[in-house]
This record gives C-alpha cells, sequence and structure tokens, in this order.
C-alpha cells in the first residue's frame, strides 16, 4: 500500500478517496451503500481492522483495502493487473473466491490480467490472450465449463473435465501463436 500514509487508518484512506473522487466528479450523483467508507470495508472483509494502519496489516488485506479503494469510486469498469500474483497458493485461491463474491454482488466489469490460464478461466467468463509486439488479442473464448446459471463456481471446478480440458485448449492456442505463456485476461 504505497500510496497511503502510514499514519492514515484504513477508514481515513477510504473515506479520504471517496472525498477527493465526489470533488473530482461534481457531475456524477453522490456515492451511495455499499459505496461508503464502511459498507466498503465490510465488503471487502476489514470491517474489524477500521483503525489499523497499513503496515499492520497482512499482505492480502492490502489488496483487499486497496480494492475497497477502487470500489469507492464506483467505476463500471476494474483493471485488476495481477493482483494475487504475489500471494501464495492458499491466500491466492482464497481471494479468488473473495473477489468472484464480490462481482456477485456488485456485478461491475472486470478485466483481470494474469499469466495463469487457470486463474483466467476461474475468474472470467471469457478469456482472451494477449500477444507481444504488437500487442493485439489472439485468441477471445467464452468460458462454458462453469455452466450458465450465474452462481459463484466452487473451486472443486478445477478439477473438473471440463475445466482442465478448457485449460489445455487455451495453453495449447498460446503455445502455438507464441511458443510460451502470455499474458491471459480473463473479463467477467
Amino acid at each position: 500500500m504505497n500510496s497511503i500514509a502510514a499514519a492514515v487508518s484504513i477508514t481515513q484512506a477510504v473515506t479520504r478517496l471517496i472525498c477527493v473522487t465526489a470533488d473530482r466528479c461534481a457531475s456524477r450523483p453522490p456515492i451511495s451503500p455499499p459505496h461508503t467508507s464502511i459498507g466498503l470495508r465490510i465488503l471487502v472483509g476489514l470491517g474489524e481492522y477500521a483503525r489499523r494502519r497499513p503496515y499492520e496489516l497482512s499482505g492480502g488485506q492490502q489488496q483487499r483495502c486497496q480494492i475497497a479503494r477502487v470500489l469507492a469510486t464506483d467505476p463500471r469498469i476494474i483493471l485488476m493487473d495481477e493482483p494475487f500474483g504475489a500471494f501464495d497458493a492458499m491466500t491466492r485461491e482464497k481471494l479468488q473466491l473473495e473477489l468472484l463474491d464480490l462481482w456477485h454482488e456488485l456485478r461491475k466489469t472486470v478485466v483481470f490480467v494474469t499469466h495463469s490460464v487457470e486463474e483466467a478461466i476461474f475468474l472470467g467468463t471469457r478469456v482472451l490472450v494477449m500477444g507481444a509486439k504488437p500487442g493485439r488479442v489472439i485468441y477471445d473464448r467464452q468460458v462454458t465449463c462453469k455452466g450458465d446459471d450465474g452462481a459463484r463456481p466452487d473451486s472443486r471446478i478445477r478439477s473438473t473435465l471440463e475445466f482442465v480440458a478448457m485449460c489445455d485448449e487455451v495453453a495449447a492456442k498460446i503455445y502455438q501463436t507464441q511458443g510460451a505463456i502470455g499474458s491471459v485476461l480473463a473479463v467477467h
């Protein structure tokens, strides 16, 4: 959380961002629940840490705070560039599930950049593979292995034949066009 001064609590950081956003976007309607400091902290699992300083939080908690700061501006589209890349597998999976819960509650468009085919398919409803030099979409695929009932997928879906087959299909397309794993975008 390099952008937040160490002397500022989570509540102050999110509230200040809401105030700055309101000042810069006077033409936008006022931010309403759950887009308030308290609502956002609770929404991203930080309710009990409201008075803590950023240096007193774990990496996962700091990431949740950053997500709360993004949500405070009530964007239509959220870009997440490898937000879980530095975490161990268990924390990463927990944050993925929390992100899906947030998406199901708020229904925002999220563009999630990752180098993990599995993560892109698990999180997205659509997967785009980006090529390099020049940057361009080289593969675009709807995620069909999770069903279309709108329910949040369970982690166990990763072991289904459909999920594994889709991971293999996307990875094969990447190797076919680039010879190595490139950036994968999950769009939800």
